[in-house]
């Protein structure tokens, strides 16, 4: 007998149903190529232009959407083998040797094999997340490092224990650090134009003049995950200098990618022992294409206090074991020649997509540079740009539209991630698709340009 929803129950179907009018509701894509959870509701005409698309698809999708842009995740096997092999090497070593009055195998003093048990402060420690610690502070030139089940984790954890009377923040930067904000014990938060060095000194003047603020925290990501472009490190650390702040930077998406092994952007650009940058979030889920994180800051300082105010560290089971080993040997393949011929390789497509996309007389896209994997294509309103999509997936290449209020309204995209696996032959495929798509649903009021797009006094 079917039970009727709680209360509660049917005010989620309510929302659901709203964000689904709008085109909104999510769902997670399936294994198998029968549903589009991007679907939109579309027109005939439009409708038989998908059709013919599919009609040519293939059942292989080429890869322009996840975030393993090293390939690491997906076509490494010499570092999956040796990853499987060390945990072979731990749990031979792991085996007891002996057997208890009941004639069971006796307990371990090495650790757990798979779960971690608990928390890093209770049992949840080991040798290996030591280690793993160890690696990354010495990979990101740092004094030390805290390890996070997530980016989004090691964000909220950061930011929302912070001691600052005050954060200034990107209007950019990603959800997890809007989140840590939002439950952080600054008094006043605010807001400044994505890059705008002047528009973040006029924030910082403000706070410390007419609010007398004295202890600032600026938050920013050194590699924007939505839009492709870099901060200005340099230029953003002047300005914390002059104004006595702190700096956090997000750096998910350039760890892997910049610096002589992939230590990031703060590296590559020498300034990672700024003493006006706090800290760095670095993770594992993007090129390092594993899991997890790590807080690299400026003290032992730092790391201690998050060891007592971070509760998401505190509070959650840490990273077990196997997942702790195979970072080990990640950190390894960072530092080896053939990793640094995937970075070559994928800064060399960037700057072929870079090339060959700016010639396309019917797409605005975003300010992406410095050999950065990621491009966007604008395609303004939630609807027309999932069609978009859809006609690329139909195509064969696997791509999102990245809809608001993820993004501005008006400033609607398709998102296309490179990766070092990629071809040439792959990036000429999706540009001429993207570009059938666009002339044939060409329609007034399109953008000529990225600048009319991220304008603030554009009608879009």
């Amino acid at each position: 007998m079917d039970v009727p929803p709680s209360r509660c129950e049917q005010r989620m179907l309510e929302k659901l149903e709203s964000r689904a009018a709008r085109g909104l509701r999510r769902a997670i894509w399936p294994t198998y190529n029968h549903v589009d959870p991007q679907g939109a509701h579309t027109d005939s005409s439009s409708q038989a232009f998908l059709n013919a698309a599919a009609s040519n698809s293939s059942a292989a999708r080429v890869d322009f959407a996840s975030n393993d842009y090293l390939g690491v995740s997906t076509s490494c096997l010499q570092l999956h083998e040796r990853c499987a092999n060390r945990y072979a090497e731990f749990v031979r070593a792991f085996r007891p040797r002996a057997t208890d009055e009941r004639g069971e195998p006796a307990g371990c003093r090495l650790g757990a094999m798979n779960g971690s048990t608990g928390s890093r402060v209770l049992t949840g420690n080991s040798w290996h997340h030591e280690a793993l610690e160890l690696r990354s502070a010495v990979f990101h030139d740092a004094p030390c490092a805290l390890l996070f089940n997530s980016g989004y984790d090691a964000n909220l954890a950061l930011l929302s224990c912070v001691p600052a009377s005050a954060i200034v923040y990107d209007e950019s930067v990603h959800a997890s650090m809007h989140d840590g904000i939002r439950l952080s014990r600054a008094s006043i938060t605010r807001s400044f134009k994505h890059n705008c060095v002047d528009d973040l000194r006029a924030a910082l003047r403000e706070l410390r003049s007419e609010h007398a603020c004295k202890d600032i925290v600026v938050v920013i990501e050194s590699l924007y995950s939505m839009s492709g472009d870099v901060a200005p490190l340099k230029r953003i650390l002047a300005a914390v200098n002059e104004h006595d702040a702190d700096l956090v930077v997000d750096e998910a998406h350039a760890v892997g990618i910049y610096g002589d092994h992939g230590q990031g952007l703060c590296f590559e650009r020498r300034v990672q022992t700024h003493p006006r940058l706090l800290a760095r979030v670095v993770t594992f889920g993007k090129a390092f294409g594993a899991q997890g994180a790590a807080v690299v800051p400026r003290s032992h300082l730092v790391r201690e206090y998050l060891l007592n105010y971070a509760r998401p560290l505190v509070f959650s089971t840490s990273l077990a074991v196997p997942l702790v080993i195979c970072l080990l040997e990640t950190y390894e393949f960072m530092a080896s020649s053939e990793a640094s011929q995937r970075r070559a390789r994928l800064s060399v497509l960037s700057d072929y997509f870079d090339m060959h996309a700016r010639s396309m007389k019917h797409v605005a896209w975003g300010p992406s540079g410095s050999g950065s994997p990621i491009k966007s294509a604008f395609m303004p309103g939630n609807d027309y740009c999932v069609r978009a999509a859809m006609f690329l997936r139909a195509g064969g290449y696997l791509v999102y539209a990245i809809r608001a209020p993820t993004v501005p309204e008006g400033s609607e995209r398709i998102r296309v991630v490179l990766h070092a696996t990629n071809t040439v032959a792959e990036i000429d495929g999706l540009l001429r698709a993207l570009d059938e798509f666009v002339q044939h649903s060409a329609r007034p009021g399109l953008p000529a340009t990225a600048s009319d797009v991220l304008n603030p006094r554009s009608k879009l």
